[in-house]
C-alpha cells in the first residue's frame, strides 16, 4: 500500500530509512515520516492496521439476507434465514413496526418462524438489525433492513 508524505522542495526521511516521496508497506504498524527543509521540520505518523490489509487469498465475510418469507408450511421459505460465510460471531434482532423485539438469536443456523412468544405474528413488514464479525473477529458494519412476512 503506497503511503505518501512528501512535497516538492521538502526532504522526507521515513522510519524505514527510505527517502522517497512515498513508501510501500506490507506489514501493520506505525511508520514515521520526518519532513524538513531550511525553514521547518515536522514528523507525521502513519498507522497501518492489520484489519484493513489483505492479500489475494483472503476470503471476505458474506451475508445472504432474504427480503421475504412465507409461513405456509409448503417447505419453501417457511422461515427467515440468514446465511453467512467466514463469520466469527453473529447476532440478529427482529422488531415489529412498533419497535417491539419479536426475535433474537446469536446462532446463524437458526431461523425465525414468524412467531413471538409461541404465537404467530401478523403478516407485514419487520425490521432486522444484524451485528457480526469477520473470521478474524473484526467488527463488520451493522446491517439493517426489512423483511416481509406473508401468511
Amino acid at each position: 500500500m503506497p503511503v505518501p508524505a512528501g512535497m516538492p522542495g521538502i526532504t522526507t526521511v521515513w522510519s524505514t530509512g527510505d527517502t522517497t516521496y512515498a513508501i510501500t508497506v506490507r506489514e501493520p504498524g506505525t511508520y514515521l515520516a520526518y519532513k524538513y527543509n531550511e525553514c521547518f521540520a515536522h514528523t507525521d505518523p502513519f498507522r497501518l492496521y492489520a484489519r484493513f490489509c489483505w492479500d489475494k487469498e483472503q476470503t471476505f465475510t458474506t451475508l445472504y439476507i432474504p427480503n421475504a418469507f412465507t409461513t405456509n408450511a409448503d417447505g419453501r421459505n417457511d422461515c427467515f434465514e440468514v446465511a453467512g460465510e467466514y463469520l466469527a460471531s453473529y447476532q440478529i434482532q427482529i422488531f415489529s413496526r412498533w419497535g417491539e423485539l419479536v426475535y433474537q438469536s446469536d446462532d446463524i443456523g437458526q431461523c425465525w418462524d414468524g412467531t413471538h412468544r409461541g404465537r404467530p405474528v401478523p403478516d407485514g413488514v419487520y425490521l432486522y438489525v444484524i451485528r457480526h464479525t469477520d473470521r478474524h473477529g473484526n467488527p463488520m458494519p451493522i446491517r439493517r433492513g426489512d423483511i416481509r412476512l406473508y401468511r
